[in-house]
């Protein structure tokens, strides 16, 4: 991940995203993502 984006913002985004467009409160969805996001950004 790019080390000028901290990773609460990434977090904090990440779960408004999924909620806001996808209805999703799923925690292992959200770790799923994050966990994709780590190793591809």
């Amino acid at each position: 991940m790019d080390e000028c984006v901290d990773l609460p913002f990434v977090q904090r985004e990440l779960r408004k995203t999924l909620y806001i467009k996808f209805k999703i409160r799923d925690n292992d969805v959200f770790e799923r993502a994050l966990g994709y996001i780590r190793e591809y950004y």
